[in-house]
């Protein structure tokens, strides 16, 4: 009986920290795709693939998800659902560098 307990006291350590390792891997995954994006948007500002306006808007929108990033881990923790609507927000984000960045650009023509 008294192994059984140890044994099943250590399977649950080992979950819990597996959980929480998992849930600091999470958050550093999401921290280094806003950096990364931020790169992103920085080469498209340097290279003049982004316009200004188109600049504003990106960076507005990682500012923002920065922002939502920060209350959702003023708790210490990350819940799945919040690390989810993150990712979303990310890979629209994703999306909309890469339009804006290979987007034709517009000639007046008068």
């Amino acid at each position: 009986m008294k192994k059984r307990v140890i044994v099943l006291s250590a399977i649950f350590f080992l979950v819990c920290t597996g959980l929480l390792s998992g849930m600091a891997l999470a958050q550093k995954g999401i921290h280094a795709e806003i950096d990364q994006q931020q790169r992103r948007i920085d080469k498209g500002i340097a290279s003049g693939a982004l316009t200004r306006n188109e600049a504003e808007v990106l960076q507005g929108n990682l500012s923002y998800i920065r922002s939502t990033y920060d209350r959702a881990r003023t708790d210490g923790t990350l819940t799945p659902r919040e690390e989810k609507r993150l990712r979303t927000m990310l890979n629209e984000n994703s999306k909309q560098i890469y339009q804006k960045k290979h987007n034709m650009p517009v000639r007046k023509l008068y």
